[in-house]
């Protein structure tokens, strides 16, 4: 009787497994990509509901693990910010929503060896939106006090 029962038992199990499974839906996320710009480092606002990924090129990138973070002719940054969701899938967690804005940061020099800072703000559309001049000087200070995450 033990034997008929493990039987049915397994035979149950063999028969489950062969049934066609949904294909799993991601969550939709929106993701940032752009050539020659790599994580620097990342964050969240909780109160906002937003998080934030700061990408840099390779001169942003090398001088973000200086302790002196002086600004360079040459680096760019880019600061992306995302509305967060809740994740479908993982309770309590979240995920990328769309994306809110995106702060370019580009360091350049003049003729007369001064270095000069470029700043604006796009949304996901590529319109550009307007600071002004308090605000641009504190989101310049937030980008270059971020600190490069260390990467094993």
């Amino acid at each position: 009787m033990k034997i008929k029962i493990l039987q049915c038992f397994i035979a149950h199990f063999i028969l489950a497994g062969c049934t066609h499974a949904d294909k799993t839906i991601l969550a939709p996320e929106f993701v940032f990509g752009e050539e020659n710009l790599h994580v620097i480092t990342s964050g969240f606002n909780r109160r906002k509901s937003t998080n934030f990924t700061l990408y840099g090129n390779a001169i942003a990138i090398n001088n973000g693990s200086d302790s002196s973070r002086s600004l360079l002719p040459g680096q760019v940054y880019k600061l992306v910010t995302w509305k967060q969701k809740p994740n479908p899938y993982w309770f309590g967690g979240y995920i990328n929503d769309e994306i809110l804005t995106i702060e370019i940061l580009k360091v350049s020099q003049s003729g007369n060896r001064v270095v000069q800072t470029d700043y604006h703000v796009e949304n996901s559309k590529k319109e550009i939106l307007h600071r002004n001049d308090s605000e641009k000087q504190s989101r310049i200070k937030f980008i270059r006090e971020q600190k490069a995450s260390v990467f094993p």
